[in-house]
């Protein structure tokens, strides 16, 4: 998605959350457009957020932390992918992904410090997320879920879809688009990523 799409949604000095920010070039593009924002970064697999916290170390804006957003606060595994896709890690069981694709592995495995957004929102004296960006590998239903807290001041969500159970127990489209409208989101763009079956849509606040 072409990121200058989210000025007509939210603030120049917004608030964004970029969870599974992997290597930081979405929170340095963020700044591109939005030079004023404040960006909250989360990576949990240990040697991407080395990576993540280097790339990121000199700008001031984009705040970095070693932590899993979930519905749940504490430890939690994490199936850490390698192969044809080093962005595929989940605290979910991969399932469909091992089919569809094949060349992308899970053979290393982790234990990480899980949040979740409310949490988060409260420890850190975050009184408002413009913006979510979230890359979760079918883990975004669970974290909305325990955002309600702080959903209220936010204008626009970004969120991976799959019409395949590509992890265990992840919410499919239809049903991730339903729970959206149900807190107050509608849907505006939807982008196939890969054969119809696997996306990222943009929802905005109704």
């Amino acid at each position: 998605m072409n990121k200058s799409l989210l000025k007509k949604y939210i603030p120049d000095d917004a608030v964004i959350i970029d969870a599974g920010a992997f290597n930081g070039n979405d929170s340095l593009d963020f700044l591109n457009y939005f030079p004023l924002a404040t960006i909250h970064a989360f990576e949990p697999v240990p040697h991407i957020y080395k990576t993540l916290k280097e790339n990121t170390s000199n700008f001031p804006n984009i705040h970095t932390y070693d932590l899993a957003l979930d519905d749940a606060i504490g430890e939690k595994k994490i199936y850490i992918s390698h192969g044809y896709s080093v962005q595929s890690s989940s605290l979910l069981k991969p399932k469909e992904h091992l089919t569809v694709f094949p060349a992308c592995t899970f053979d290393t495995e982790a234990i990480v410090k899980t949040t979740t957004i409310n949490q988060f929102v409260e420890d850190f004296k975050v009184d408002r997320i413009d913006f979510m960006w979230l890359d979760l590998q079918g883990n975004e239903h669970k974290v909305l879920q325990h955002a309600d807290k702080i959903l209220h001041t936010t204008k626009a969500i970004f969120a991976e879809y799959s019409l395949v159970e590509f992890y265990e127990g992840l919410t499919l489209y239809n049903d991730f688009k339903n729970f959206m409208m149900d807190i107050g989101f509608v849907e505006i763009l939807m982008e196939d990523t890969y054969h119809n079956v696997h996306g990222n849509a943009l929802f905005v606040k109704k």
